[in-house]
């Protein structure tokens, strides 16, 4: 008994010893069954990130203004047309009748678009610091004076009343109002449409204002 007793506290020694050597660590595998769930949730989030951005994208694009607000836009662009050249067949009998020629009634004729070159700048500088819609009453208040004064030129005989009228007409033509309104409140999917209901109705004041 007492020769075996060593050898067998020998041999369960290394039998812990293989024991202990040989297990297996349990948590090896944890991270990888932790990490798949993770991964999923990140790909299902950014699945509907995309999503979302592709849906705020296509509502953008088909934006639209209110559509008393886009008719009135519309009309001032047909107003700008009709304001430009109603004055064409009466403007050599009126000039005639305040004492001016052909060069005046041409003149008068001339200053609208020269005047609305300067009003494209001055309503830029407007549009920086003012509201658009205090901007579209400013030029609107100025286009009624204009034309009042335009009529009651016949009355004061003086012909530099017409010159002063049609000078005012130029500078609150607004032209790029309607554009800008456009840019700003209209989805990029929609503006060329819109656009050309702009051309159109400013081609048909052209049309009517004669």
């Amino acid at each position: 008994d007492a020769t075996d007793s060593p050898a067998s506290a020998t041999g369960a020694r290394g039998a812990m010893a293989t024991l202990t050597m040989t297990a297996p660590p349990t948590t090896i595998g944890l991270p990888r069954v932790v990490a798949e769930p993770v991964e999923v949730e990140l790909a299902e989030s950014a699945a509907s990130n995309r999503e979302s951005t592709a849906a705020l994208a296509t509502l953008s694009s088909s934006k639209m203004p209110p559509l008393s607000s886009l008719g009135i836009t519309l009309y001032m662009a047909m107003l700008i047309g009709v304001n430009l050249v109603i004055v064409i067949p009466t403007a050599d009998d009126y000039a005639a009748r305040l004492g001016g020629g052909q060069v005046f009634s041409g003149l008068m004729i001339g200053l609208v678009p020269f005047a609305g070159t300067l009003g494209v700048i001055l309503t830029h500088h407007l549009l920086k610091s003012w509201p658009m819609k205090l901007v579209i009453l400013l030029l609107a208040v100025g286009m009624i004076v204009g034309n009042v004064l335009y009529a009651l030129a016949g009355l004061t005989r003086a012909p530099m009343t017409l010159l002063c009228a049609r000078s005012l007409m130029g500078l609150c033509m607004g032209i790029m109002v309607p554009p800008t309104y456009i840019r700003h409140n209209v989805g990029i999917g929609r503006r060329s449409e819109i656009m050309f209901y702009f051309s159109a109705v400013n081609t048909l004041g052209y049309a009517v204002g004669p």
